[in-house]
């Protein structure tokens, strides 16, 4: 079995990054999501970092997709 590596600084490697301002239940803010995704390997990735502007922590969410149809195994 073989191993991949993702690298996000790999020229095949696709880069994307957005802000946006948002307003929900909990309050305003702003939204930065940054995404890769590496058509070789099939595995896209997002992070999204959210901070509201009434607290002084943040927030961050991760999302990971395998579509190469094989197991994926972090280490």
């Amino acid at each position: 079995m073989g191993t991949a590596r993702m690298e996000t600084t790999d020229p095949h490697v696709k880069r994307s990054a957005t802000v946006t301002t948002f307003q929900d239940l909990i309050g305003g803010g702003k939204q930065v999501t940054l995404s890769f995704a590496d058509p070789q390997s099939k595995l896209k990735w997002q992070v999204a970092i959210t901070v509201y502007n009434q607290f002084p922590g943040l927030r961050l969410d991760l999302a990971l997709e395998n579509s190469a149809g094989t197991e994926l195994k972090l280490h």
